[in-house]
């Protein structure tokens, strides 16, 4: 049984209707520090049984919590709800106690209409913080008037301010649309968080200036990390990126300054990242394997690469290691054919990486329309099976 076989069996076996042990301490415990400011779900009629639908209550502690100033606190359990209303100041808590795989202890937000837009929508909610909690929509995937996801942010009209919505700690698992959905947002951090299996992304945005580090973003059906319109001044460090059904982090549509550094790409059915019409973005010191398992969907196509650079300017990738390689247990096909596919592309600079045993054709594929490229002092040669 290959990673990603074992990864979702175990999920699937145990988490059609997660559930946890309901003992006394875990049932209604808060934290042992200061409890002032805390506003207990279960205070509020909430019952987090997994039968139970909770979010008439679990709104009125949301709104307990926004005239007094506090957190709520959700105790281990299963608490069936949608469309609930985050509001500015908020912090929603739980105890993150999840894994890779398979049923955990972290308090469960279950989706209980497939009519609703989401789980919990952070349109109008500046300087919530979400913290500790499992999303979890449909393993069966039914189908839905409209996708649904974990988190959103969706507002009519962009904010005067920054909305520095904070998720960490959480995990996002099958929702029918993207695990995070941020629209028109200005400053997010996303941190420490699992985006497994979604039908969309495991984030989909459009907006400036995000911290995106130490997170794992794995066999989502579109990107893991994707921007539409515009994604501008985003830090992406540290995470995991791999198995996704589309690239690994998609920068599309005049996206701009980004730094992306430190993170592992394996195994992505279209490219590691993809580069469309964006500018000014800097790839170093990140690892890529066996991406472009089956890049149909991806402008690439057949030219299966790492990385795939379509009318992008300056955008810089210096000092990352390439390797091609089949899928889990030796099966399949060696992939991808080349290092990095280019096309209408200008001013990049690719510079001093280490593309041994890291493709199948060439280090290189230019679809053509490029001009003013540097491509030097890269060393490599393909994977000799």
């Amino acid at each position: 049984m290959n990673k990603r076989d074992f990864l979702f069996s175990a999920a699937a076996a145990g988490a059609a209707i997660p559930a946890f042990a309901g003992d006394a301490a875990a049932a209604g415990a808060m934290p042992a520090a200061d409890k002032l400011g805390f506003f207990n779900v279960k205070d509020f009629g909430a019952k987090g049984d997994g039968k139970t639908p909770d979010s008439r209550a679990i709104q009125k502690a949301i709104d307990a919590a926004e005239e007094k100033g506090g957190v709520v606190w959700f105790p281990q359990g299963t608490y069936r709800c949608h469309d609930l209303k985050l509001k500015p100041f908020v912090k929603l808590r739980g105890e993150p106690i999840w894994g890779y795989c398979g049923t955990t202890n972290t308090p469960v937000l279950l989706l209980d209409d497939l009519d609703a837009e989401c789980i919990v929508d952070a349109s109008y909610a500046m300087n919530a913080h979400i913290t500790g909690l499992h999303f979890f929509g449909d393993r069966k995937n039914k189908p839905t008037k409209r996708p649904v996801h974990g988190i959103m942010h969706d507002p009519k009209k962009w904010s005067k301010g920054c909305e520095t919505i904070t998720i960490e700690n959480c995990k996002f698992h099958y929702m029918q649309g993207h695990g995070v959905y941020l629209n028109k947002i200005f400053v997010f951090i996303i941190r420490g968080c699992l985006f497994g299996e979604n039908g969309g992304c495991g984030v989909k945005f459009f907006g400036w200036d995000g911290y995106v580090i130490d997170n794992i973003f794995a066999g989502n059906h579109e990107h893991g990390f994707g921007s539409f319109k515009t994604g501008a001044s985003i830090m992406f460090t540290h995470n995991r990126v791999e198995w996704n059904k589309q690239y690994g982090v998609y920068i599309g549509e005049q996206g701009d300054y980004w730094t992306i550094t430190g993170n592992q790409f394996d195994h992505n059915w279209g490219a590691g990242i993809g580069v469309s019409g964006s500018e000014n973005i800097s790839i170093t010191g990140n690892s890529f394997r066996r991406n472009g398992r089956d890049a149909a969907s991806c402008p690439e196509g057949e030219n299966t690469c790492h990385i795939a650079l379509c009318d992008a300017s300056g955008v810089s990738v210096v000092g990352n290691n390439f390797m091609a390689k089949k899928s889990d247990g030796g099966v399949g096909q060696f992939t991808p054919r080349y290092g990095i596919v280019m096309k209408g592309s200008k001013y990049c600079n690719v510079a001093q990486n280490n593309f041994y045993r890291g493709y199948m054709l060439e280090t290189f594929k230019d679809l053509g329309g490029n001009k003013e490229n540097m491509l030097r002092d890269n060393t490599g040669r393909p994977f000799n099976f």
